[in-house]
C-alpha cells in the first residue's frame, strides 16, 4: 500500500511538469537523489558495475548471485552498496559493505518479489497483473531487448512530465499483448528535481501500441533494516 500511494503521488507530480521522456539521460542533468542516506545511481552506471564494486562483489558473494543493477550507495565507515541480484530465477536485494581496509562482505539479503512492484492502478488495458511473470534466464542490461525497447519508446511518445531512463528488463508477462517490467530511474522535469528508482510497467497491445501502466518506487531503506 505504501508503494502504491508513493507511486501515485509521484505520477501526480510528474503530470504537472513539462513533456519529456528520455532513454539516454545522464546523471549530470539532475542532482543525484539522496534517500535515507542512500545516493541513487544513474541508469548506465547502475547497469555496468564500477570495477571496485564488481571486485568486492566477486570476493564476497557466492557464485549463484548475479548482479543486475547498482541501486545506490551509502557512505558509512566505508561504503554500503545496494545491488539487485538474480539467483535461481528469482531476485534478491543485497547490501554489500566495503570497509576502509579493502575488505567486503554482504550484510543484508532480502527477497525482491517482482509482483510486489507490478500493478496498473485503476486501469486495466490488458489483463490484471497478478503473476505469470517470466524472468529472463540471462539477465541483460542495456540495451533492452528489441521488443521491450520498442514498447518503451512508444510509451515515451505519449508520456509527459518526466525523464525515464531504463536500466534493465526484469520480466515479461503475456496478456492480451505483453507487459514489460523495467527497472528505471525516473526524474520529473523541473529545476532541481530529484530522481527515484522505480519498476516501470509498460503494456504493449496486439496492434503495436504501448503505454506506461505502473510506477512503483523502490525505497532503499526498506532493504536495509
Amino acid at each position: 500500500m505504501k508503494k502504491r500511494i508513493a507511486a501515485l503521488l509521484l505520477i501526480a507530480a510528474v503530470c504537472t511538469g513539462m513533456s519529456a521522456c528520455a532513454a539516454g539521460r545522464t546523471g549530470s542533468e539532475t542532482r543525484d537523489p539522496v534517500v535515507g542516506g542512500w545516493t541513487l545511481t544513474a541508469g548506465k552506471t547502475a547497469a555496468a558495475l564500477p570495477e571496485e564494486v564488481q571486485a568486492a562483489f566477486s570476493a564476497a558473494a557466492g557464485e549463484k548471485l548475479v548482479p543486475i543493477a547498482l541501486i545506490g550507495e551509502q557512505i558509512v565507515a566505508g561504503t554500503n552498496e545496494m545491488l539487485l541480484c538474480a539467483e535461481d530465477g528469482a531476485y534478491r536485494m543485497i547490501v554489500l559493505y566495503r570497509n576502509l581496509q579493502g575488505g567486503a562482505e554482504i550484510t543484508r539479503t532480502s527477497d525482491f518479489v517482482l509482483t510486489d512492484y507490478t500493478h496498473n492502478g485503476d486501469r486495466e488495458p490488458g489483463e490484471p497483473l497478478a503473476g505469470g511473470w517470466y524472468v529472463p534466464e540471462a539477465q541483460t542490461v542495456l540495451p533492452l531487448p528489441e521488443s521491450a525497447q520498442t514498447a518503451f519508446e512508444k510509451a515515451c511518445g505519449s508520456f509527459v512530465g518526466s525523464s525515464i531512463e531504463p536500466m534493465v528488463l526484469l520480466g515479461t508477462q503475456v496478456v492480451a499483448g505483453t507487459n514489460y517490467a523495467i527497472l528505471c530511474r525516473v526524474t520529473p522535469v523541473y529545476p532541481d528535481a530529484l530522481s527515484s528508482v522505480q519498476v516501470v510497467t509498460v503494456y504493449a497491445d496486439l496492434k503495436g501500441n504501448a503505454e506506461f501502466t505502473g510506477f512503483s518506487l523502490i525505497d532503499p531503506a526498506e532493504f536495509n533494516k
